[in-house]
């Protein structure tokens, strides 16, 4: 992936700088699994559009804008907990911008972005074993625990999605 993105790069240094590129750079760069690059290209494309234009764009930017990665994972776990698949989705395009590799520097991990000791006990509750911290980094058993938690944080927040994200974020006590 890191040899294809400078490949990327290298020939977007030699094409013309216009919204056409752009959208061509940030497919090739989503399709390289670098979808956190290609949401700063689009966004870039976003902001230096007028309202009418932004309507205007076609489906397939909004797709790649907004992908629905890991759908058949998210749709599972979502109809499991009752959440709305796309509020999950977002969440990991927040967190981790679909990388399943992602690691921040507190320690979240994957694509939910779980901290391993949030993870351990979730894991325990839903009697997930064994449990390795490298599941953390797979799409399958981290959107099942992440879901999970997420599920019990808007519980806690009696439906409240906001106070729901902020607690998944940066822990219930803080909220």
């Amino acid at each position: 992936y890191r040899k294809a993105h400078r490949a990327i790069k290298s020939v977007g240094s030699h094409l013309p700088a216009t919204h056409a590129t752009g959208h061509f750079l940030a497919k090739l760069l989503a399709e390289n699994q670098n979808h956190l690059a290609a949401f700063r290209r689009l966004n870039r494309i976003v902001q230096s559009l007028s309202p009418d234009q932004v309507r205007n764009l076609p489906p397939n930017f909004w797709s790649l804008l907004y992908p629905k990665a890991f759908w058949d994972h998210v749709a599972i776990h979502a109809q499991v907990h009752n959440l709305p698949p796309y509020l999950l989705l977002s969440l990991i395009r927040q967190e981790s911008a679909f990388n399943p590799r992602a690691r921040s520097s507190a320690g979240a991990r994957g694509l939910m972005q779980l901290m391993p000791q949030t993870a351990r006990i979730v894991a325990r509750q839903i009697r997930l074993r064994p449990f390795k911290m490298g599941m953390l980094f797979k799409p399958q058993p981290n959107i099942r625990l992440g879901a999970h938690y997420f599920a019990k944080q808007l519980k806690r927040f009696d439906g409240q999605p906001i106070l729901a994200l902020a607690a998944y974020n940066a822990g219930p006590h803080r909220v």
